[in-house]
């Protein structure tokens, strides 16, 4: 009886930090979601031969693309792919056009100028918010509606019985993250101990072209509170989509995004499924049993992490801490591992965050 009641107690316990953990998550990503609907909505698209664009230099020093009569300052994303799909060194054109120096910005201007002229049969696609160009993508990129592709994600979450639990932009503001969660909580329990998590999902995507549209399997330990990333599972995001289409990509943006959430709403019934759960917990259980030597598995890692986060990551398995999610079981297992690198991810801006988050998850 006395056994029950503690089980009980521990559950009871578990969901009310998992309720805290998804309370608290969202009150600090709303400010994020505030800007990821502001800026969805302001996006504009200007469709044009490239032969077409103008460059030039106004009051404020800084070279600006013309578009439709209105001047947009473009970013270094939008730098690097204008001189992908001129043919010009992007590393140079960024540092020209990013350049205090006045002579190089009105040379870069007067190039851009001449060499544009010379390209025909070539459409580009810029994309804009207030005053800035941030994309410049060839006339065949296939755009997506991304507000509808959200809400559709978030339709889906809750379909499948789990809810929003997340979202982060870049430090750019160029890619998006949105998590989701599942609220069930499970337990993995091997002779190294027992630990508690849930399953979940991220997805990531970016209207500029920075990456594919993802959807990642998303694992976060209760005590801890340390998330990882697993495979993505969209291989081919865009299906018979317009990228064979008729060149300019207008007229396919709602068949391409519908197409594209069904995908979503059909993978999301996947990661939900109790066959993928028990999938998922068996690797957890099979990474819990697995005893590794540390320094020589971390020496795989060298480059894809950095050094400091090597040393950051040492001092957390030599601490030891159930508060990391890393003391909650016996052993050195790969488990403990995958924990370090979350928990060294946890504090961490965005895109270290992902990228920590996604090497944790690829270790089993």
């Amino acid at each position: 009886m006395e056994e029950l009641k503690s089980k009980i107690t521990l559950e009871n316990l578990l969901k009310d930090k998992l309720h805290c953990l998804i309370a608290n998550s969202m009150e600090a990503s709303q400010p994020v979601l505030d800007l990821i609907q502001k800026e969805t909505t302001l996006l504009k698209d200007h469709f044009l031969p490239i032969s077409q664009a103008r460059f030039l230099i106004k009051d404020s020093k800084r070279l600006q693309i013309e578009l439709n009569n209105s001047c947009y300052f473009l970013n270094a994303n939008a730098n690097v792919q204008l001189a992908g799909q001129i043919g010009l060194p992007s590393a140079w054109v960024n540092n020209m056009i990013q350049s205090e120096i006045s002579w190089r910005t009105v040379a870069m201007a007067e190039l851009l100028n001449r060499h544009v002229q010379n390209i025909t049969c070539r459409n580009a696609l810029v994309r804009t918010i207030g005053d800035e160009a941030r994309a410049v993508l060839s006339g065949r990129y296939t755009r997506l509606d991304s507000q509808r592709l959200y809400v559709s994600f978030i339709e889906a979450l809750r379909n499948a019985g789990a809810r929003l639990f997340n979202a982060a932009i870049s430090e750019d503001g160029l890619k998006v993250y949105f998590y989701g969660i599942y609220e069930n909580i499970f337990e993995v329990q091997t002779s190294n101990g027992v630990i508690y998590l849930t399953v979940g999902v991220r997805l990531s995507h970016s209207d500029y072209s920075l990456g594919y549209l993802s959807l990642r399997t998303y694992l976060l330990q209760v005590l801890g509170a340390n998330g990882l990333v697993m495979e993505n599972l969209i291989k081919n995001p865009y299906p018979g989509t317009s990228a064979s289409g008729n060149g300019n990509g207008q007229n396919n943006l709602l068949p391409d995004t519908l197409a594209c959430s069904s995908r979503i709403q059909d993978i999301l019934k996947y990661i939900f499924s109790k066959n993928r759960i028990s999938d998922i917990l068996s690797r957890v259980r099979k990474a819990l049993e697995t005893e590794i030597n540390y320094a020589d598995k971390i020496k795989t890692l060298e480059n894809r992490v950095s050094k400091e986060e090597v040393k950051e990551l040492n001092k957390l398995l030599a601490a030891n801490r159930v508060e990391d999610g890393i003391g909650n079981t016996d052993g050195r297992n790969l488990w403990k591992l995958a924990q370090g690198l979350a928990t060294v991810a946890r504090d961490k801006a965005v895109s270290q965050k992902i990228r920590l988050e996604q090497i944790a998850g690829s270790l089993f």
